[in-house]
């Protein structure tokens, strides 16, 4: 006795495939239940009986059960992540270096299942340098990477992590593919822009201008020229072989314009929003470009907090006029054995005159 199972998508009968199912096991009702079993030799001591063969089986039949999904006996594990191979995306030169767009990805996600894709990327091929899985955002379909604080434009090799889950133990998600897509060109990693100015107008005492421009407060006078009162939220430090930077990076928003006279006025300024851009991954060379009227003050404080730190000439350079057409950049220079570190938070903040 006992009950087989037999689970199938399409069925077939010996002129092909079976198109009336019904009617196919209208047919096929019986099923033999075998042979009796063979009997053994011999006699039991004195007596003349012999031994006789089984009894053969009874014919079973066969039970059409509608199941429209088959459900698995054996429980999948809760949960479980595969990690991708490490891709190179090659490389030509310093104005030719990757920029990476979006990811998408296909998958069947039943009720109580999901998946979750994590991104990052690396200057080595062995990811070593890379954020760990652990600390890494998860991505959304369609997302553009440069969202992502495991992942920079102009990183060579590049790495997916698929985390899988279920909640229902006879249900598993499925992954069916995973698509990045990337192009070449001169990455930017972050823009911002935006000043406040603010001009005296004495008759007796020297004048001056007061300018707010990414971060800093510059001053600016008649006698003594410029001065950076407050400096701009970058820190430069050196740990061993790695210079590592962290900045905050502040884009004014709002219209250009101005108030003066002998009514006073205020500067409104309101947090719109932040996010991390890049968090904590190593780099061979980093421009920072600024464009300002105050370029000494600028170069000055970054030669002395360069020097400071404990970089040398050949690790960082200022050049430029901090014009559109010629910014002042300052260019730390590095490789793999002592590569930049950089870690760069961006936020918006709404300015208005009021008064």
């Amino acid at each position: 006795g006992g009950r087989i199972k037999v689970f199938f998508s399409k069925l077939y009968g010996s002129g092909g495939p079976v198109t009336n199912v019904e009617q196919f096991f209208d047919t096929h009702i019986n099923v033999s239940g075998g042979a009796g079993g063979i009997r053994g030799s011999g006699k039991v001591a004195g007596s003349t009986l012999e031994a006789e063969n089984g009894t053969a089986g009874g014919i079973g039949s066969v039970h059409n059960e509608s199941i429209s999904t088959y459900v698995e006996s054996v429980p999948h594990y809760s949960a479980g992540y595969m990690i991708s191979s490490i891709n190179d995306t090659g490389h030509i030169n310093n104005t030719a270096m990757i920029l990476y767009g979006n990811i998408t990805w296909a998958k069947t996600t039943l009720s109580g299942t999901n998946i979750y894709i994590k991104v990052r990327t690396s200057l080595n091929a062995t990811m070593s340098d890379a954020m760990p899985w652990e600390n890494c955002p998860a991505a959304t379909n369609g997302q553009d990477l440069s969202e992502l604080y495991s992942v920079s434009d102009g990183h060579r090799y590049i790495q997916w992590r698929a985390d899988l889950t279920t909640m229902e133990r006879s249900r598993t998600p499925i992954l069916k593919s995973v698509n990045i897509s990337y192009e070449r060109g001169r990455p930017v990693i972050s823009d911002s822009s935006g000043s406040i100015e603010f001009s005296s107008h004495y008759f007796n005492l020297p004048n001056y201008v007061l300018v707010y421009e990414h971060g800093a407060i510059i001053k600016n006078q008649t006698v003594g020229g410029e001065l950076m009162l407050f400096a701009p939220p970058i820190s430069i430090t050196k740990s061993g072989t790695t210079t590592a930077l962290t900045i905050h990076s502040v884009n004014l928003i709002g219209v250009n314009e101005s108030a003066g006279g002998v009514f006073s006025s205020a500067v409104k300024v309101s947090y719109r929003k932040s996010a991390l851009v890049v968090g904590g991954l190593d780099f061979h060379n980093l421009s920072f470009n600024i464009t300002t009227a105050y370029p000494t003050a600028w170069s000055r404080w970054f030669n002395k907090t360069c020097k400071a730190a404990g970089l040398g000439p050949e690790e960082y350079k200022i050049i430029g006029s901090g014009t559109a057409a010629q910014p002042l950049s300052i260019v730390f220079y590095g490789n793999d054995s002592r590569p930049v570190n950089l870690w760069l938070k961006e936020s918006e903040v709404d300015v208005d005159v009021e008064g």
